[in-house]
């Protein structure tokens, strides 16, 4: 990250952001959203592997179990989850 009015050249063809004013309460603000724009993967992520290997087992023992229409309602369900959960972080990021 870089100044763009008084960083010198070098500094800007290394960077990969370059903020367009000097001004101290940009650069927190660039770091607060890179932050939280980690912490929204790392979460994600986390997430997404929760849900997979428990639709893996569910898919496994669906097999042996339950019928296949109870199997897709619980995909469904699962679909409808990851889309609230998405919603509901974006919207407290949107907030702050």
């Amino acid at each position: 990250m870089t100044q763009g009015v008084t960083g010198t050249d070098v500094a800007k063809e290394a960077s990969d952001i370059i903020l367009t004013d000097d001004n101290f309460t940009s650069i927190v603000k660039a770091v607060m959203w890179g932050r939280n724009v980690y912490d929204s993967i790392a979460k994600f992520l986390q997430f997404q592997l929760t849900v997979n290997a428990v639709a893996v087992t569910v898919a496994f023992l669906g097999a042996c179990i339950i019928e296949v229409r109870q199997l897709l309602d619980i995909f469904i369900i699962q679909g409808v989850t990851i889309k609230i959960g998405l919603f509901l972080n974006s919207s407290a990021f949107l907030s702050s």
